[in-house]
């Protein structure tokens, strides 16, 4: 199966991956070593020999299913309104729905059975092999339709399409790092903020958890009950912020127990106060970038309140674990960062270059 370009594929990181395959090759590292073995028909015999930089590009544009390293370059050359797809953006929810199917056999993954039951009920009070070997890819699809919200696979296709941003997965690899490199210092500023607003004499610990990228559905699900969330709108930027606080770092910061409850009106207003320096933290992380200001901070309980964005978009998540300890009883959880496609698409390139300048 070819590899997917990133929505904006530059020809410099297309170079840079045909070098690192090369320098892999000649260190006979496993991988390399097997993805070149896989294209060797395609491959003159002379690469069996000396196998050089321009047999590592050749490497390259067949995992991206082109048929050389020509006709790759000149796709990426073309602008980029030319090299949309709107197919390309409904294929990504293809691929969850066949992954869906997939991770029926994983027995871990609980909430798979779970949903396909929610979703289709005639098959409630099935077992997980008995849906596993009744689901049909129309199925899982209708599955991931209802996940968000569309009666059918074809409304949703029909939404899908019109979305403005249709180019599959928003973000490569490099650019995650770039996100992640932008917010470098705002761990140290988020733990000095929760030291320093905590209810009783606590110290908070603060490290970044991941960062990743899926759909704002996926990050509502996630969440999965009462939450302590909040949504930042910031002056020079195209979209908002949605935030989350896991619920045992609010609590553990407001001195509070009922863990599975939300959090009452007063308690909401006491974490508005710790909100609004997250998103002055966060305005501090883009300066950089672009002069932003805070326009406003809403909080909420309930993660699918906000509707911030669509559903099915794609985001850029960020997750950084609180560990609070001190006379209270100790806290751990989550605080989450969520930036919406329509929002990153423009720092695409500065987040690369942020993280390519961070790796030298």
């Amino acid at each position: 199966m070819s590899k997917q370009l990133p929505p904006q594929p530059h020809l410099d990181s297309l170079k840079k991956q045909a070098r690192q395959l090369l320098n892999g090759y000649r260190a006979a590292e496993p991988e390399a070593l097997q993805r070149v073995g896989d294209m060797q028909s395609e491959l003159p015999p002379s690469a069996q020999e000396a196998f050089s930089l321009r047999q590592a590009q050749q490497v390259i544009a067949r995992e991206y299913g082109f048929s050389s390293w020509q006709q790759l370059a000149a796709f990426v050359g073309q602008p980029i309104d030319e090299r949309r797809d709107k197919s390309a953006y409904l294929e990504y929810f293809v691929r969850m729905a066949i992954k869906l199917m997939d991770d029926l056999g994983d027995e871990n993954k609980t909430y798979v059975l779970d949903r396909i039951q929610q979703a289709l009920p005639q098959y409630a009070g099935c077992t997980r092999q008995e849906v596993g070997e009744a689901l049909s890819l129309q199925e899982a699809q209708l599955v991931v339709a209802r996940l968000y919200e569309c009666d059918s696979w074809e409304a949703f296709a029909a939404t899908v399409k019109q979305y403005k941003h249709s180019d599959g997965p928003l973000m490569d690899g490099q650019q995650l790092r770039g996100l992640e490199a932008l917010h470098g210092e705002f761990a140290s500023a988020l733990a000095a903020n929760f030291s320093s607003n905590a209810a009783a004499a606590q110290r908070v610990d603060v490290g970044m958890a991941f960062v990743d990228q899926t759909t704002y559905g996926e990050f509502v699900r996630s969440i999965a009950g009462p939450t302590c969330g909040f949504v930042v709108e910031m002056d020079g930027l195209n979209g908002p912020i949605v935030g989350d606080i896991a619920l045992p770092v609010a609590r553990g910061l407001l001195g509070s127990g009922l863990e599975d409850s939300s959090l009452a009106a007063g308690e909401m207003q006491r974490m508005q106060r710790i909100a609004e320096h997250i998103a002055r933290d966060v305005k501090n992380a883009w300066i950089p970038f672009i002069d932003v200001a805070v326009r406003t901070v809403q909080m909420h309980t309930d993660p699918r309140a906000p509707r911030a964005v669509p559903l099915h978009e794609i985001v850029g998540l960020l997750a950084f674990e609180a560990n609070g300890t001190g006379p209270e009883a100790p806290f751990c959880g989550l605080v989450s960062l969520c930036y919406p496609a329509s929002l990153l698409e423009a720092f695409l390139p500065d987040l690369s270059e942020l993280a390519e300048n961070r790796a030298t």
